[in-house]
């Protein structure tokens, strides 16, 4: 086995963000999964914002639903690639940023 370079995908949203009728972290995820892209990890904040500079944080009031969503993702540099190309549209509803990493293959 040896390292090979390859890309994170990072995504931003928020979990009460929807997306033709579905949950919009949930939408991307299954896109990612149905892409066989590598790894991914969704992530639940506690407080933040994005591109709508609304800032949310947590309270007892909004336990359940609110809160910012992390979703990272990594493959190869190819792979990320594609995928953000064909999911575009999807995409274009969150702050979206990519890194060079190294994956152990």
């Amino acid at each position: 086995m040896d390292f090979v370079k390859g890309l994170r995908l990072t995504i931003f949203t928020a979990e009460d963000y929807a997306y033709e009728g579905n949950v919009l972290f949930r939408q991307i995820v299954e896109n990612l999964h149905e892409a066989s892209i590598q790894g991914v990890t969704v992530m639940r904040g506690i407080m933040g914002y994005g591109s709508s500079k609304q800032v949310r944080q947590i309270r007892l009031a909004d336990l359940l639903e609110g809160l910012p969503i992390v979703i990272e993702a990594v493959d190869t540099q190819e792979a990320i690639e594609k995928f953000i190309v064909e999911h575009g549209k999807l995409l274009s509803h969150c702050t979206v940023a990519t890194s060079p990493i190294q994956l152990w293959k």
